[in-house]
């Protein structure tokens, strides 16, 4: 059901005023804002906004929680039950394809149950997806058509999938889900046999690579297909210099092994401590943080990079001010 009073690629309202604030067009008989329309054309954007409308979300609504295997650390984080109390809630962990095939869903779901009990999370179900595949998505038709509830939101982070959900559900062709955070801007519905789906603007979380590069950069960093992981092996003589803005050490006289989760677009090289050269970029301010890791511990850095950790040592980070760095017992194994 589109409406004409709105760019089709990402729902703002479209106008002709200022070129500097969301939905501008030059005219209002186009179906795409002018960043939309270079976005799709060019795969170029030059702003980036942070909407945050969620104040039409109706009582007694059925919530689809999307997130992803790199938002795991901000599970318990999501507002949504302080927006609508009374929905319920599915937590749609999207994007599984960027895990290795063989990795333990079972054990996932019985950590981010355990994670959810911890914290007092309120759920009715949780599934494990892709979007991309299309018996994934007729599952989840199901799923939605087994609830009473007629209104369906889906509710996440930035880049979590919401769109390319919604159009796989809903046969929209004209929405866009590229891989950029924020793309979505205002609510997009359309019907589903007997439910209105809504897709969301996404939730702004500050620290997440977009805050610090332009989408030209960005977006090659982010993961994309599946992961193989990649283990390094460190003791306090080495150093890992990650792209040019993070740094990895260890504090630890024997080798403990690193398991990095990243797209292969990232650069990873191994120097000698004693290296003292600076590979960091210096237009950026850092700081330096360590943990005190045990077995099975999982590390997140902002929504590029996982880092799985054995044994017992300490951990330290030099990376951009502000760039969100997490760690949590593992959810993965």
């Amino acid at each position: 059901m589109p409406n004409p009073s709105k760019c089709l690629g990402c729902g703002a309202i479209k106008q002709t005023s200022n070129n500097n604030l969301v939905g501008f067009v030059k005219d209002l008989s186009h179906d795409y804002c002018l960043e939309c329309f270079s976005l799709a054309n060019y795969r170029k954007t030059n702003k980036h906004f942070k909407p945050d409308t969620y104040d039409s979300i109706l009582p007694n609504s059925l919530i689809l929680i999307i997130t992803s295997p790199f938002f795991l650390d901000q599970l318990t984080n999501l507002p949504i039950t302080k927006i609508q109390k009374n929905a319920k809630y599915v937590y749609i962990i999207n994007q599984i394809d960027l895990l290795e095939k063989h990795t333990n869903l079972d054990y996932l779901d019985k950590q981010i149950k355990k994670k959810f009990n911890e914290y007092h999370t309120p759920y009715d179900n949780i599934v494990y997806m892709s979007a991309l595949n299309n018996a994934h998505i007729n599952n989840l038709k199901q799923l939605i058509n087994s609830y009473r509830e007629e209104n369906v939101y889906l509710f996440g982070l930035q880049n979590s999938g919401k769109t390319t959900i919604f159009k796989a559900l809903t046969n929209n062709t004209a929405a866009l889900n590229i891989n950029k955070a924020g793309l979505t801007q205002d609510v997009i519905m359309e019907r589903l046999e007997n439910n209105t789906i809504y897709d969301l603007p996404g939730v702004y979380t500050k620290g997440f690579l977009n805050d610090f590069f332009e989408y030209e950069k960005y977006n090659k960093l982010l993961p994309y297909k599946t992961l193989k992981p990649k283990i390094y092996q460190l003791k306090n003589t080495n150093k890992l210099v990650i792209n040019d803005f993070l740094e990895v050490s260890v504090n630890s006289q024997e080798k403990v092994s690193l398991v990095f989760y990243l797209s292969d677009h990232n650069n990873i090289t191994k120097y000698n401590i004693k290296n003292t050269n600076n590979y960091l970029n210096e237009d950026y301010s850092y700081v330096t943080k360590t943990f005190k890791v045990g077995d099975k511990k999982q590390i997140t850095i902002a929504d590029f990079l996982i880092v799985l950790t054995k044994g017992n040592f300490s951990i330290t980070i030099k990376t951009i001010k502000d760039l969100k760095v997490t760690i949590m017992e593992s959810l993965l194994k």
